[in-house]
């Protein structure tokens, strides 16, 4: 019996032992490259400069992704720096409403940031809202009144702006009743228009904080949302028994 009692002890033993090499073999120890490249990658300063340099290669996509990480770290959303590189990649990506938010965040960051108001002028000449460019452009001269930049945009789009009798007969259509219903997710825009049968002929246009609507001969309107949208998830619905729009958006 003892030496059963013996041998029994030594292969519980044995056992043990080969359970703590399985456990220590099993353990690695932090992999010190992994986490510097992770700590660098995390940076938003040097994520800008890697789209600054992608977006001089000409790849406006990864430039585009660069400064979206950026802005998406903690602090990033308040650099207006981060929204003007963005708008301009957008810009060239054509994708001239997203230039606009872009511009837009970044005159909310800061209002004085000349080149903020420079991609909102840009994006709306893309857009071929002249008065509204017209607009961006002289709210930026405002700040920095030998702006190269805004002068040569000012004089291609001044002269397109719209002439008054065309202003008049915009703002003759009627402004349908309407009101705001707002949620935890977004806010939905109910627009009544009794003149109308269906969704043709209406023309709608959400920005971030916007929303515009035309309907000739019978309706315009436009419409300032109480925060900013994912204005390309908004979703249109036309509701033929009330001839009723509704405009459904989600917060950004």
């Amino acid at each position: 019996d003892q030496v059963q009692n013996a041998m029994s002890g030594l292969k519980q033993a044995n056992e043990e032992a080969k359970a703590a090499q399985k456990k220590e073999s099993s353990f690695k120890f932090p992999d010190n490259k992994q986490k510097a490249e992770k700590v660098e990658q995390e940076d938003p300063e040097e994520l800008k400069e890697q789209g600054n340099q992608a977006f001089k290669e000409g790849n406006f996509q990864l430039a585009k992704q660069c400064f979206t990480k950026a802005i998406n770290l903690p602090g990033g959303a308040k650099n207006a720096g981060y929204w003007t590189n963005r708008s301009a990649a957008n810009l060239k990506l054509n994708q001239n409403q997203e230039a606009l938010s872009d511009a837009q965040k970044a005159i909310e960051a800061d209002g004085n940031h000349v080149k903020a108001w420079f991609r909102k002028a840009q994006a709306l000449q893309a857009m071929e809202c002249w008065s509204d460019a017209v607009e961006a452009c002289e709210s930026g001269l405002k700040i920095m009144p030998d702006s190269p930049q805004l002068a040569a945009v000012l004089q291609d789009v001044k002269p397109k702006a719209q002439k008054p009798q065309e202003q008049t007969s915009k703002s003759s259509l009627a402004e349908p009743a309407h009101h705001l219903e707002e949620s935890a997710e977004g806010v939905t825009a109910v627009i009544e228009m009794p003149e109308k049968e269906s969704m043709n002929g209406v023309d709608l246009e959400i920005e971030s904080l916007k929303l515009k609507l035309t309907a000739e001969p019978h309706y315009g309107l436009e419409l300032g949302l109480p925060f900013p949208v994912d204005f390309e998830g908004a979703r249109a619905k036309f509701v033929k028994k009330t001839r009723t729009l509704k405009v459904i958006m989600q917060k950004a």
